[in-house]
């Protein structure tokens, strides 16, 4: 088994596991034109397009001005139904019943969110097939955890050619799986694969990524920048930062 080498660190691991949102594909491209149409929508049937628009983005963690979303925010890190409680929350704070709130949320503001996207929705960050392929040919084991649902969880990695290539893939709805940011998530893959944590690499655009893999005790934490988090952000938590996951190469050691 060959060591991984990313930047200047070279380890030695059996099993990188991957978030998807912002490491395998654009975050951005993805979730804020989602964000806006979900809201536009929710306002839309109760008749406001004002300062309740304002609020959902401001709850969610959405910078509609610079189309972008904050670092460590619902929409960066939580599971869709967690987002979509934090939407019905500023539906009871604007004034509606709680009941009512989770209704109208459920019935316009989550269809959008979780429908099945588009192909073209859906942007690789880099060459992220041949990377995995590279990676699955020199003997390293492949997983993913996202806190995305399975459905579109499984669409995007057909979309870009990589559902062969994972042994393993962890989701948000999972009923039978702790969601990420717990550190059992690493532990439940390494009791499906046989590995040890310390034996993992987590690769990941997020604070909370390199925090999970830190307190799961893995090998090497590794954050991207331009996904969800900042470079400043990630620079505290990563052990090292890449651009792409084609950063990450095998390294003989012999």
């Amino acid at each position: 088994m060959p060591h991984l080498k990313v930047g200047s660190m070279i380890t030695d691991a059996d099993l990188i596991v991957f978030d998807k949102d912002g490491t395998l594909i654009d975050f951005h491209a993805f979730w804020g034109p989602r964000m806006v149409q979900s809201a536009k929508v929710l306002c839309s049937a109760l008749g406001d397009d004002g300062p309740l628009r304002e609020n959902l983005y401001m709850a969610s963690g959405y910078d509609h001005q610079n189309d972008r979303t904050m670092s460590q925010s619902p929409l960066a890190t939580a599971p869709l139904r967690d987002l979509e409680t934090v939407m019905s929350a500023v539906l009871f704070q604007w004034g509606l019943p709680w009941d009512e709130a989770r209704a109208f949320v459920s019935q316009y503001f989550s269809p959008v969110m979780r429908a099945l996207p588009k192909p073209e929705e859906i942007k690789p960050r880099g060459d992220v097939q041949q990377a995995l392929k590279h990676l699955g040919a020199a003997g390293f084991r492949l997983a993913v955890a996202t806190t995305d649902n399975r459905d579109l969880t499984e669409f995007a990695l057909d979309t870009i050619g990589a559902t062969a290539l994972f042994e393993f893939v962890v989701c948000g709805d999972d009923t039978s799986v702790p969601a990420k940011p717990d550190p059992r998530v690493l532990e439940f893959l390494g009791e499906q694969l046989d590995i040890p944590v310390g034996r993992m690499v987590m690769v990941g655009d997020t604070v909370s990524d390199m925090e999970m893999a830190n307190r799961a005790g893995a090998a090497l934490a590794v954050g991207l920048p331009g996904g969800a988090d900042t470079q400043e952000a990630l620079n505290d938590a990563a052990n090292v930062l890449v651009q792409s996951i084609e950063e990450l190469l095998p390294h003989d050691t012999s």
